[in-house]
Protein backbone atom coordinates (compact mmCIF):
# COMPACT_ATOMS: atom_id res chain seq x y z
CA UNK A 1 0.00 0.00 0.00
CA UNK A 2 1.36 3.40 -1.00
CA UNK A 3 1.47 6.05 1.72
CA UNK A 4 0.94 9.72 1.01
CA UNK A 5 2.07 12.69 3.02
CA UNK A 6 -0.64 14.89 4.49
CA UNK A 7 0.15 17.46 1.78
CA UNK A 8 -0.30 14.88 -0.97
CA UNK A 9 -3.53 13.67 0.63
CA UNK A 10 -4.81 17.23 0.82
CA UNK A 11 -3.87 17.88 -2.81
CA UNK A 12 -5.55 14.68 -3.99
CA UNK A 13 -8.73 15.52 -2.08
CA UNK A 14 -8.74 19.12 -3.33
CA UNK A 15 -8.45 17.95 -6.94
CA UNK A 16 -11.31 15.48 -6.46
CA UNK A 17 -13.54 18.25 -5.10
CA UNK A 18 -12.48 20.69 -7.82
CA UNK A 19 -13.18 18.13 -10.56
CA UNK A 20 -16.66 17.57 -9.18
CA UNK A 21 -17.18 21.35 -9.03
CA UNK A 22 -16.03 21.72 -12.66
CA UNK A 23 -18.56 19.15 -13.83
CA UNK A 24 -21.38 21.38 -12.56
CA UNK A 25 -19.93 24.88 -12.96
CA UNK A 26 -18.36 26.90 -15.75
CA UNK A 27 -17.88 30.12 -13.77
CA UNK A 28 -15.64 30.77 -10.80
CA UNK A 29 -15.31 34.44 -9.94
CA UNK A 30 -12.02 34.60 -8.05
CA UNK A 31 -8.51 36.00 -8.20
CA UNK A 32 -6.01 33.48 -6.83
CA UNK A 33 -2.23 33.68 -6.44
CA UNK A 34 -0.33 30.53 -5.50
CA UNK A 35 3.40 30.55 -4.94
CA UNK A 36 6.24 28.47 -3.63
CA UNK A 37 9.91 29.20 -3.06
CA UNK A 38 12.29 26.89 -4.89
CA UNK A 39 14.33 26.21 -1.77
CA UNK A 40 11.29 24.83 0.06
CA UNK A 41 12.27 21.48 -1.35
CA UNK A 42 11.02 18.64 -3.47
CA UNK A 43 8.06 18.04 -1.19
CA UNK A 44 6.58 21.44 -2.05
CA UNK A 45 7.79 22.73 -5.42
CA UNK A 46 6.17 20.07 -7.66
CA UNK A 47 2.85 20.52 -5.86
CA UNK A 48 2.22 23.98 -7.30
CA UNK A 49 1.86 22.87 -10.94
CA UNK A 50 0.02 19.75 -9.76
CA UNK A 51 -2.50 22.05 -8.10
CA UNK A 52 -2.69 24.86 -10.65
CA UNK A 53 -2.65 23.01 -13.99
CA UNK A 54 -5.82 20.92 -13.51
CA UNK A 55 -7.76 23.96 -12.30
CA UNK A 56 -6.59 26.08 -15.24
CA UNK A 57 -7.52 23.26 -17.63
CA UNK A 58 -11.17 23.75 -16.75
CA UNK A 59 -11.08 27.28 -18.21
CA UNK A 60 -13.45 28.80 -15.69
CA UNK A 61 -15.00 32.07 -16.73
CA UNK A 62 -14.08 34.72 -14.18
CA UNK A 63 -11.08 32.93 -12.70
CA UNK A 64 -7.75 34.70 -12.64
CA UNK A 65 -5.29 32.09 -11.40
CA UNK A 66 -1.64 33.04 -11.21
CA UNK A 67 1.22 30.96 -9.90
CA UNK A 68 4.90 31.57 -9.42
CA UNK A 69 7.92 29.61 -8.27
CA UNK A 70 10.40 32.02 -6.73
CA UNK A 71 13.83 30.75 -7.74
CA UNK A 72 16.64 30.66 -5.19
CA UNK A 73 14.34 31.81 -2.40
CA UNK A 74 13.21 30.37 0.92
CA UNK A 75 9.83 30.67 2.57
CA UNK A 76 10.85 33.64 4.73
CA UNK A 77 12.35 35.63 1.84
CA UNK A 78 9.14 35.28 -0.20
CA UNK A 79 6.85 36.67 2.51
CA UNK A 80 6.96 40.20 1.05
CA UNK A 81 5.39 39.02 -2.20
CA UNK A 82 2.13 38.22 -0.45
CA UNK A 83 1.30 41.80 0.47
Amino acid sequence: MMRHSSLESWLFRFLEIEKSFAEKNKNLNAQVFISVCSKEGESMVPKVPALVDPVKAHNYSGLILTSQIFEDERNVSCAGTMT
